[in-house]
């Protein structure tokens, strides 16, 4: 099974400049626990996440912050046509839950642990 068998697309992104406020909104709306982070021309910079923003927004005298500001710059991406259980090796050693999917330089997709797990209740005899 390849990662684009089990990625979800579109996936929510954030830009630098938005408001971690808005981010925190979004995550909670779409139920999800991070996203990635395009700049100005739609390549990836960062992942945010949970713990992020709420570091970012619980910052005792800190200015409002940007999702820039509270981001992870270290990233870990795979192909579209990656084998899913590389991809679990790699979350599973990196201690990592969301992945983003690219084609070349651009983001198609993200996947989660819970992505990973849909497809197991799918395959119930």
């Amino acid at each position: 099974m390849l990662v684009c068998e089990v990625m979800s697309s579109p996936a929510v992104t954030f830009r630098p400049g938005d408001a971690v406020r808005q981010a925190i909104h979004a995550l909670y709306d779409n139920h999800i626990t991070a996203a990635p982070v395009l700049g100005d021309h739609g390549e990836l910079v960062g992942m945010v996440s949970e713990i992020d923003l709420l570091c970012g927004e619980f910052d005792a005298g800190a200015s409002p912050k940007r999702v820039g500001d509270v981001m992870s710059r270290t990233l870990v991406t795979v192909a579209e046509t990656t084998e899913a259980a590389t991809l679990i090796d790699l979350m599973v050693h990196k201690r990592i839950k969301t992945v983003p999917v690219l084609r070349d330089v651009e983001l198609v997709g993200i996947v989660t642990r819970r992505d990973l797990m849909a497809v197991l209740t799918r395959d119930r005899d």
